[in-house]
């Protein structure tokens, strides 16, 4: 259906991907969650890149989620450039809206940035279901 009717199918399947990531790595599967995320990524750039305003927020988690999929296969650089593409997308919908939820994940960013800049426990990092 995804790829019949794009317009109308990509974003439930990205969204079903990103979530499907999230429970793979917590299942133990590593190799199947960074598969699942970036095909999420992947979904969610094309179609921000046709509607920025209503798909950015969305890719901006779907990045956050794979900076922690990055970073549990031992990527650090790459982890951190996935989340510092992500802050940068979504800090304009925080800044706009600060007491929304692209406010709290863009706080909930700053801190994994933190994690990763220090070196701390990035396994305990939040993920985005979104």
């Amino acid at each position: 259906l995804a790829e019949k009717h794009p317009d109308r199918y990509q974003p439930d399947l990205a969204l079903s991907l990103n979530n499907l990531s999230v429970h793979l790595s917590d299942a133990g599967d590593r190799d199947g969650a960074l598969a699942a995320i970036q095909q999420a990524v992947d979904i969610r750039r094309r179609l921000a890149e046709k509607h920025p305003d209503r798909y950015q927020p969305d890719l901006a988690l779907s990045l956050n989620n794979l900076s922690n999929r990055l970073s549990d296969a031992g990527d650090r650089e790459g982890a951190r450039a996935a989340l510092v593409e992500a802050m940068d997308l979504l800090q304009p919908y925080a800044e706009r809206y600060p007491g929304s939820p692209a406010g709290a994940w863009f706080e909930t960013m700053k801190g994994n940035l933190k994690r990763l800049e220090d070196d701390g426990d990035e396994a305990n990092a939040p993920e985005a279901s979104a």
